[in-house]
């Protein structure tokens, strides 16, 4: 399921409905996104969620990318972090056993580099 789907500005999808919505949309990004569906993107434009794709990543770098997510997510370096790491967002040459095998995705390099970034910040309590 989608990090989307936790957004408490969405309805839960059906079979979902027990599921209480606790994420605030400027409070998520994303980063590596790649093919977009349709129903994906109403939803990134309806929220405003902050997202990076992986042409964001080959523009910029990961560096600027975790640069430029911690000033959005963290503007006064108060706020606890959580980590949700879809495994999906990593190239398939990397996680071959991935259902989603699109090309183009995250190097494990960019991977570990997110993740250290993340931890490096001292306000990383769960993943």
């Amino acid at each position: 399921m989608s990090a989307l789907s936790s957004l408490k500005v969405l309805q839960s999808p059906h079979g979902f409905e027990w599921l209480k919505s606790k994420v605030l949309p400027n409070r998520l990004v994303q980063i590596g996104i790649r093919q977009i569906d349709p129903g994906e993107r109403r939803r990134l434009a309806e929220t405003n969620v902050k997202f990076f794709s992986m042409q964001d990543v080959d523009r910029y770098g990961i560096g600027k990318i975790m640069e430029m997510t911690m000033e959005y997510l963290q503007p006064s370096k108060d706020r606890p972090i959580h980590l949700s790491f879809d495994i999906d967002a990593f190239d398939p040459s990397v996680a071959p056993c991935t259902g989603t095998k699109v090309p183009g995705g995250l190097s494990l390099r960019e991977g570990l580099f997110i993740g250290e970034t993340l931890a490096d910040t001292e306000a990383l309590v769960g993943m």
